[in-house]
């Protein structure tokens, strides 16, 4: 632990627990005044990735203090900010300027911050919360994306199931048990899109009629929608705005468990 870390009162790789006050006043800030929109910075992408990749955990909190400083919402930092920084601290393995080590290190100091952040938010209290499936393929390797989702959903006072790293057995089996009023799957690699629609399609089978399948995930902003073919689900989007608004709109299951 180096001297840094020690004067800030944080844990390793976690933020300060002054950071964690900063936060909570301004999201409360924000909520009460709707202040204006904040464009977009990549800067602060390129410090967050040189931070969260840093032997000092300190310098993850001083640049997010920056941004929270500068006006950008603590659901930016965390939607528009470390998902951008784990893109591209991939992009940085692939392309050989980033050891596996460091991007390893990296997403997981990233994770530990959304974490954090979305601790630091005060969540929703909404009367009629909804049971949501969020999903991520066997053969995905990107996982910080539905982490995020997952989180928001929370956030937004909803239930979420966080199936990670399970075969699609494994998945359809827990749908069958589960009468979820959504199923979300989380698509990064394009080739994915190749078995996606038979993936839906036993997914259906498990669900009930009426649970609606949305699929999201950076692929969607990749892929050719010529060379494509369109995912037969009943929401497609990479927005989780569309997601909240479909919840929202559709009705709530009773909560009982199938096999009882």
């Amino acid at each position: 632990m180096t001297d840094a870390t020690r004067k800030s009162g944080q844990k390793p790789g976690g933020i300060s627990a002054q950071l964690l006050e900063s936060m909570a006043s301004k999201a409360l800030y924000q909520v009460a005044s709707q202040p204006a929109h904040v464009p977009f910075n990549p800067a602060w992408v390129t410090s967050l990735c040189e931070a969260v990749c840093d032997p000092d955990w300190s310098r993850k909190s001083a640049v997010v203090q920056q941004m929270l400083d500068a006006g950008v919402p603590p659901l930016s930092v965390v939607e528009d900010y470390c998902a951008e920084a784990a893109r591209v601290l991939g992009e940085g393995w692939c392309d050989d300027t980033r050891s596996f080590a460091q991007v390893s290190i990296g997403v997981a100091r990233l994770q530990s911050l959304i974490r954090d952040l979305f601790e630091a938010v005060p969540g929703k209290d909404i009367a009629h919360s909804r049971d949501v499936a969020v999903i991520v393929r066997g053969d995905e390797q990107h996982t910080l994306g539905a982490i995020i989702v997952a989180n928001r959903l929370r956030h937004e006072g909803h239930s979420v199931w966080l199936g990670v790293g399970r075969t699609d057995n494994e998945i359809i089996s827990h749908l069958a048990r589960r009468d979820f009023d959504m199923v979300l799957v989380s698509v990064a690699h394009e080739h994915n899109f190749e078995t996606l629609n038979g993936f839906i399609n036993h997914m259906k089978m498990a669900c009930s009629p009426d649970t609606p399948i949305a699929i999201g995930g950076s692929a969607l902003l990749r892929v050719d929608p010529d060379a494509t073919q369109d995912p037969a689900a009943d929401l497609v989007s990479a927005n989780i705005e569309d997601v909240l608004a479909r919840l929202k709109s559709g009705p709530r299951k009773r909560k009982e468990d199938k096999t009882t």
